[in-house]
């Protein structure tokens, strides 16, 4: 998910507002949160690891409990369900909420998965997986599906396998493409945002890259779901052999592309509108779209 942005100190998650609802509180009240929500802004450019995580703890008691694991150079967040979470990076303040798994609904929701009737055994292609949350989605609402995730940043990569909730759990570090080779992958400060297609960022690493359909060898695909941060349409390209054997897809077709940060709803349309496939549902979140093919019943 996107990281919204309150100031300009550094883009953060907007977590105070998943923890605090500003209209049940009085002035004073509000005042408060506003300098809580400047601390954690300094904390959270300031300090990282063991430190990041006691100050983060202080501020926000039973809605952080986030800790740092220096074996495996990770913040790992405890949810529910006797469920944790590792990330490595300070996207775990993404989890920040009065309710543990609200995080993981709303990303359900981002993705219109709600329109779709999935059953045990479906088969979820997760990319852009960063550490596996729309995974847990799925887990805590008692599905057992057959998840593949796909993730090109190592570091985050490493999260998304220690991440695993289902034996037979299947993780790719690749970054999906329109080709087979190695490509720049350009790195954003907070580590949600990444992507083939500079941006601006002058940090990247090198990465494999593949076709979906080099690495995926599926007769039946239930979803695809995209995130690419721009690079969408060289994605489904390089998808356009087993587009035939996926029921829906969904992709964030969002202002991400490039430095100029421009939509790619137009490429993304046009390839699977080619491929029988009809938008059937917009996300009240995202710019966001659930397209199914058509030649399913």
């Amino acid at each position: 998910m996107k990281n919204s942005s309150s100031s300009g100190l550094i883009k953060v998650p907007s977590f105070i507002f998943q923890i605090y609802n500003l209209d049940e509180k009085n002035f004073i009240q509000k005042i408060y949160i506003v300098i809580l929500w400047k601390l954690s802004q300094i904390v959270i450019k300031k300090f990282d690891n063991k430190v990041f995580c006691l100050l983060m703890n202080f501020l926000f008691g039973k809605y952080a409990k986030v800790k740092f694991d220096e074996s495996i150079k990770a913040y790992i967040k405890s949810l529910n369900n006797n469920l944790v979470i590792s990330y490595p990076n300070k996207r775990v303040t993404r989890t920040f909420h009065s309710d543990k798994n609200s995080i993981f609904n709303i990303l359900y929701e981002t993705y219109c998965l709600d329109y779709i009737d999935f059953n045990d055994g479906d088969v979820i292609i997760d990319c852009g997986a960063n550490v596996g949350e729309l995974n847990y989605a799925f887990y805590l609402r008692n599905l057992n599906i057959k998840y593949i995730g796909i993730e090109p940043d190592f570091e985050t990569f490493e999260c998304l396998k220690r991440n695993i909730l289902r034996k037979d759990d299947i993780f790719h570090n690749v970054a999906l493409s329109n080709r087979n080779g190695t490509s720049d992958l350009y790195l954003d400060s907070f580590g949600g945002n990444s992507s083939l297609e500079y941006f601006g960022e002058s940090k990247f690493i090198q990465v494999e890259t593949k076709t979906i359909e080099s690495i995926v060898n599926k007769k039946d695909i239930k979803l695809f779901k995209v995130e690419a941060e721009g690079h969408e349409p060289e994605i489904l390209e390089g998808a356009k052999n087993i587009l035939e054997k996926i029921e829906y897809i969904s992709v964030d077709f969002g202002f991400e592309r490039g430095v100029e940060q421009s939509s790619t709803i137009e490429d993304v349309n046009k390839i699977l509108i080619k491929n029988s496939f009809e938008l059937i549902q917009i996300s009240n979140y995202r710019h966001v779209g659930l397209y199914k093919n058509t030649k399913f019943l």
